[in-house]
């Protein structure tokens, strides 16, 4: 069972549930979206919906809701300097409670559907994905997760994730979660899926002695000194080459 939360995500989905259908292994989705249930599906890969919140969860919502409030009052009065960051936080876990709930409904209601083997999770520091791996290890169904993006060593939302395998691109990233407590057994370097499957697409086609390297630049997740790290590994490499 696949929980993609991304196009990212659903990228790897797509080439991993390719390839694990030339073996013979079948691969169900759970999707957030409609657009990637349908895309999906028009992949030939079975995929559900979660659901809306459903009406006997509106309670739910409104107890969750009253809680997070008396707690932020409690933790405001307490210290007058944390009421500013207590309301966000508070306005922020309040408009996303239908959605936690939703999540929560919609997984645990394909794992009881599908019974899977093994849990695809696109992102496990996203309340679907975290949301998932609880589930996985509740149906006893082991958890593996495909890197679909930069990871860095700073970043506490991968941090004591109890995943079972951890896929990623390279030596780097496999540095990187040996950094967040990884144990070797948990973390495999296997490269990257959609890069994978491109290069099969290519097949040689294209002429050889010219690369496009497109970084992003500095922002978001990656810094200045990262940017220019990768700049220097990029212009190492040109240089090895012929």
């Amino acid at each position: 069972l696949a929980v993609p939360r991304s196009d990212n995500h659903l990228r790897d989905l797509v080439c991993v549930a390719d390839a694990l259908r030339t073996r013979g292994v079948s691969t169900s989705a759970l999707t957030f979206t409609d657009a990637h249930c349908q895309e999906l599906r028009s992949k030939g890969i079975h995929s559900v919906l979660a659901e809306a919140v459903a009406l006997e969860d509106v309670a739910l919502v409104g107890r969750m809701r009253r809680g997070l409030t008396s707690a932020a009052e409690l933790v405001a009065a307490n210290d007058e300097r944390e009421v500013a960051g207590v309301r966000i936080a508070r306005d922020a876990a309040v408009a996303m409670l239908p959605d936690l709930v939703r999540a929560v409904g919609s997984v645990m209601h394909a794992f009881t559907r599908f019974e899977p083997d093994v849990a695809l999770v696109g992102n496990p520091s996203v309340f679907e994905g975290r949301v998932a791996v609880s589930a996985a290890r509740a149906f006893g169904a082991p958890t593996v997760v495909v890197q679909h993006g930069e990871i860095i060593e700073s970043d506490p939302l991968w941090r004591d994730i109890p995943i079972d395998r951890f896929c990623v691109w390279g030596p780097r990233s496999w540095r990187v979660a040996q950094q967040w407590g990884m144990s070797d057994e948990r973390v495999v370097v296997t490269g990257a899926p959609w890069m994978a499957e491109r290069g099969a697409e290519d097949n040689g086609s294209r002429a050889a002695g010219h690369v496009l390297v497109a970084l992003s630049g500095a922002g978001h997740l990656v810094g200045a000194q990262e940017h220019a790290r990768h700049i220097a590994i990029v212009a190492h490499i040109a240089r090895r080459m012929p």
